[in-house]
């Protein structure tokens, strides 16, 4: 995936690094939004949100995403956080085909039907994202990449969010 791209300069990385999308269109990613932009009701916090460095709310009449940062998320938070937007806009459904690696595809595919379903807040997509970055963070240290510091340009808007524990009556 990374190799022959062993460079820190910015125009040959990227032409190294190029992420694919479906037709070249991709979903506009709002990076630091507000957490009630994410998170409108109670039922939409995620089960395991206490674990979680980032929210995200995918809005496919907009083509976006929105992505809540918690308080304590660093640089390869945001970068994992936008990550996972590019995850969810390869798996949009626009009738092109989208190749993914055999140990891979069951992820893809139950992403996929997540958005088709219209769950906003993509939650099971969560793992997929979690399961597959560790491997791309690798390997952008590996070829040189410093992930201590991100550019990719979030806003203040950070949050502290955990999860109620309410006894069923």
């Amino acid at each position: 995936m990374f190799e022959g791209c062993h460079t820190r300069d910015a125009r040959t990385a990227t032409a190294c690094f190029v992420i694919p999308t479906a037709f070249g269109k991709s979903l506009t990613v709002n990076v630091g939004v507000p957490f009630a932009d994410v998170i409108t009701t109670a039922s939409e916090l995620p089960k395991d949100a206490s674990n979680r460095k980032y929210l995200l709310r995918l809005n496919k009449a907009r083509g976006a995403v929105s992505i809540v940062l918690h308080y304590s998320s660093g640089a390869s938070d945001i970068v994992g956080a936008c990550f996972h937007a590019q995850l969810l806009s390869l798996a949009l459904p626009r009738g092109a085909t989208v190749e993914v690696a055999a140990e891979h595809r069951d992820g893809f595919l139950q992403l996929q039907r997540e958005i088709t379903a219209g769950d906003p807040c993509v939650s099971a997509s969560q793992d997929f994202a979690t399961r597959l970055f560790p491997e791309v963070l690798a390997g952008l240290r590996s070829a040189g990449w410093a992930i201590s510091a991100s550019l990719l340009q979030a806003d203040e808007w950070r949050a502290q969010w955990h999860q109620c524990h309410q006894k069923a009556q």
